[in-house]
């Protein structure tokens, strides 16, 4: 045999050549494509998970706002008590937090004008008609 042939069998991995390593075993292009199950778990994240872990960061951010400002206005009152007015004001944050993030209280968009957008009309085609008939 060819020394180059040989030697290139050798680096190869194909086949068996004096001493050699071997045939190896190589996957088939088609078995695995991608990264495995990376690939369907990281759509999941950025179509599913993501938008609504940035959804809840940002409303209960806002509400968290929200709420100190309100107990702070309440502490201006000389007869409030801290105790009280964190206690109502955390709970009520709390209840516009589910609501918001289960979906209620939101309103459904609409087309242009409030209407429901119409059907896209299909065009009618254009038959050839034979010149001699």
């Amino acid at each position: 045999m060819d020394p180059l042939v040989r030697y290139y069998l050798h680096q190869a991995g194909r086949g068996h050549v004096d001493n050699g390593i071997g045939p190896i075993y190589s996957n088939p292009h088609f078995i695995q494509r991608g990264h495995g199950i990376g690939s369907i778990l990281g759509g999941l994240w950025r179509s599913f998970v993501r938008p609504l872990l940035w959804h809840g960061a940002k409303t209960v951010g806002s509400e968290a706002l929200a709420a100190g400002r309100n107990i702070i206005t309440d502490m201006t009152d000389p007869d409030a008590k801290f105790r009280d007015v964190v206690r109502r004001n955390v709970r009520d944050s709390a209840h516009r937090v589910l609501k918001r993030l289960s979906g209620q209280g939101r309103k459904r968009k609409r087309g242009k004008g409030g209407k429901q957008s119409s059907r896209v009309k299909k065009r009618k085609r254009d038959i050839k008609r034979d010149i001699f008939s």
